[in-house]
């Protein structure tokens, strides 16, 4: 459930980064606004990484708990 939110997360900061980059060429935005959204996008990327780790190293606690490791 984590790594699926995380997931949802990642998709709605691309979509943002790609709205703020396209209102930024046509200058409806400063570069604070864009490097924001990239920012935003990175964390969410960041997140991602952090949830599908924190994943495994439960299954793995999980497998050896289990005597399955």
């Amino acid at each position: 459930m984590l790594i699926g939110t995380a997931r949802l997360s990642v998709e709605h900061a691309k979509e943002s980064l790609r709205v703020m980059r396209q209102r930024y060429d046509l200058q409806m935005c400063s570069l604070g606004d864009l490097l924001d959204a990239h920012a935003q996008w990175q964390q969410a990327e960041s997140d991602l990484i952090e949830a599908q780790t924190q994943y495994k190293i439960y299954e793995t606690e999980y497998l050896r708990t289990t005597g399955n490791l």
